[in-house]
């Protein structure tokens, strides 16, 4: 399954792009930001999704010490490695982020090719920011979001806002605050 692999390449989209993809994305998955880790794993383990493999593994089993991982072999087959000590909300990250692989860099699984997600992003790695903001997009879609934000956190404090963001569609803290981001940003 993993001889003569290369890890994916950046895709060059615009990060409107990714995110408008991760929209549709999660549309035809049909993802429910309300639900839990375990419907990402659906997704991705669903014969009529992407119908992969979701493992969860120890820390010290993974090579480089990564949140997570990818691979897509030449029969389109998928396998994700997710570190099963993160926290469910980082979990689902991983996987979104990982989708996000899939789906940019594999262009569903018709290019082979491997990638790692590691804690902390070096900010040269555009393949890994592009992959950061298709989770982005995937778990906090802009339609939903920005109905969530206007309807709901008007004029409260910035803390108070992102804790209400992070409990509706169970992302951490840090992931609401860096959706909130773009969203102030860019208005998607």
């Amino acid at each position: 399954m993993f001889k003569n692999l290369k890890e994916f390449k950046k895709s060059g989209y615009s990060q409107k792009s990714i995110f408008g993809i991760a929209n549709e994305c999660s549309k035809i998955y049909d993802y429910n930001p309300e639900g839990s880790c375990d419907n990402l794993v659906s997704i991705v383990e669903d014969e009529s999704k992407i119908e992969g493999t979701v493992i969860f593994q120890d820390y010290n089993d993974f090579r480089k010490k990564e949140d997570g991982s990818i691979i897509v072999d030449e029969n389109s087959d998928v396998l994700i490695n997710v570190d099963k000590t993160l926290a469910f909300d980082d979990a689902s990250f991983t996987i979104a982020h990982e989708i996000g692989h899939y789906v940019i860099h594999s262009k569903f699984g018709k290019h082979p090719g491997y990638a790692y997600k590691f804690p902390i992003v070096q900010e040269d790695n555009v393949l890994e920011y592009e992959a950061n903001w298709f989770a982005l997009g995937f778990l906090m879609p802009t339609s939903l979001f920005t109905k969530f934000v206007e309807d709901f956190c008007g004029d409260i404090d910035i803390k108070t806002k992102i804790a209400l963001i992070s409990t509706k569609f169970n992302v951490s803290t840090l992931i609401a605050e860096k959706r909130l981001d773009v969203y102030s940003s860019n208005r998607y």
